[in-house]
């Protein structure tokens, strides 16, 4: 017997309350159907030897109902998770449904616990990760659950950087702005430990004070002695010349404070870089997915990050495009979060403070937004990738430079290098592809 036939009459009569859940006492109702309805339905389905996915979205078919009953099975975890939930959760059901700040998992909001007065965090995430501050009647992150006083000028951890800085571009941008298509805004945040334990105890006041309108100081709790520099969202251009396109608002930093700082030399550490995402399709977002997860790319992507990829940024090696399409699968310590609700983190870099450095991981990240918008799925190889940055070396200034001093690009002639063909880790198919597209 169906799930239809079952729970039919049930099913209309929280379908008939959705349209109706204006008054407080409308709007209980249907939280208290819903929450019943969804245990039983989803223990009957536990039950059901021959379940399967498809079975799942055919049992929802009553008209108008779909939407609601997706949401219902999705958070009793016998639903595939989609990107595409979120959008169900209207104004008025937001009473009911949070997202985790933590592993960006949707839960009913009288389940989960408050952190930092206004995060909210899911029963799993809260065993997991945090512990409860009986001084503010809250649960803190257990790294920043210390005894140490935060230093004058360093932010918390949970400071959002749009209540002290706002989005920049170049006034030629802003002034050949298109508003059907989205600007990419890159956003970064660079972990920095002092280059002695106690020395240079006010040094985030300079970070602070040069940075002033570009970036602001947090506390991070997985540093030794050190914080974390975090910019406001800027396209590359304005990252590289400011408003007029010819003043960098890093020069300053990279010039001063950056050379009391440590952060390549820990194993502490890195860099993340954050994009807008209203600026990618799912479709452009699963080609990125693919490209940093690939195993074919694995080498490429350690190196250009500096590292291998650890446990702050795990790789997951078997991803698919139509896999973004699940949402946040592994919470956010993955080479590419998408738990944040308007950006994708790009987390897979080593810290640095040198400039040139600093400013190559923001090329890669703009490099990869641009070149998996066009790519076709078949090509989205490190090699790919290398063949297009040849044609790209003057937009990506800082990654074409290094491509050509780790010997992938040639400095003189506009080709591959052919000691990149050769690695023995490229299969004959990549040689043979990347040498017919020179």
């Amino acid at each position: 017997m169906s799930v239809i036939t079952i729970y039919g009459s049930r099913i209309r009569e929280v379908n008939a309350l959705y349209a109706s859940t204006q008054s407080s006492s409308a709007a209980r109702r249907w939280h208290e159907l819903v929450y019943d309805l969804a245990n039983e339905i989803s223990e009957h389905i536990r039950h059901q030897i021959n379940y399967d996915e498809t079975n799942a979205t055919n049992l929802s078919a009553l008209s108008g109902f779909e939407a609601r009953i997706t949401k219902v099975l999705w958070l009793f975890k016998v639903y595939p998770q989609s990107e595409m939930d979120v959008s169900i959760v209207t104004p008025r059901r937001r009473d009911f449904f949070s997202i985790c700040t933590e592993c960006g998992t949707w839960d009913w909001s009288h389940s989960m616990n408050r952190a930092y007065g206004a995060d909210s965090i899911c029963s799993d995430c809260t065993d997991e990760y945090y512990a409860y501050n009986e001084e503010s009647d809250e649960y803190h992150h257990r790294y920043d659950d210390r005894e140490e006083e935060v230093e004058d000028d360093v932010l918390s951890y949970n400071a959002d950087p749009l209540e002290y800085l706002s989005y920049c571009q170049t006034r030629a941008e802003a002034k050949g702005a298109n508003p059907a298509k989205p600007v990419v805004y890159l956003g970064i945040e660079l972990e920095v430990e002092r280059n002695k334990s106690g020395a240079d105890r006010h040094i985030n006041r300079e970070v602070s004070s040069v940075l002033q309108g570009t970036a602001i100081v947090k506390h991070d709790g997985s540093l030794d002695d050190g914080f974390e520099v975090v910019s406001a969202p800027m396209t590359l251009a304005y990252h590289y010349g400011g408003i007029d396109g010819k003043t960098c608002p890093w020069d300053e930093f990279f010039a001063g404070p950056a050379k009391k700082l440590k952060s390549w030399l820990t194993d502490t550490c890195g860099i993340h870089v954050h994009v807008s995402r209203n600026a990618l399709t799912p479709m452009h977002l699963g080609k990125m997915m693919v490209f940093i997860n690939s195993t074919v790319n694995m080498d490429f992507i350690q190196r250009v990050a500096g590292r291998q990829l650890n446990n702050w940024c795990e790789s997951d090696q078997h991803i698919k495009v139509q896999d973004v399409l699940k949402g946040p699968q592994n919470g956010k310590y993955v080479a590419l979060n998408l738990c944040n609700a308007n950006t994708v983190e790009l987390r897979i870099f080593r810290g640095n403070t040198k400039k040139a450095g600093f400013f190559r991981c923001l090329d890669f990240t703009a490099a990869v937004v641009d070149f998996t918008r066009t790519a076709s799925l078949t090509a989205l190889k490190s090699t790919d990738f290398i063949v297009w940055m040849n044609k790209q070396r003057h937009a990506y200034p800082h990654l074409a430079t290094w491509l050509v001093q780790t010997e992938m690009l040639e400095a003189t002639r506009n080709r591959i290098d052919p000691m990149y063909l050769s690695s023995p880790r490229m299969s004959h198919e990549d040689k043979a592809s990347a040498r017919a597209a020179q």
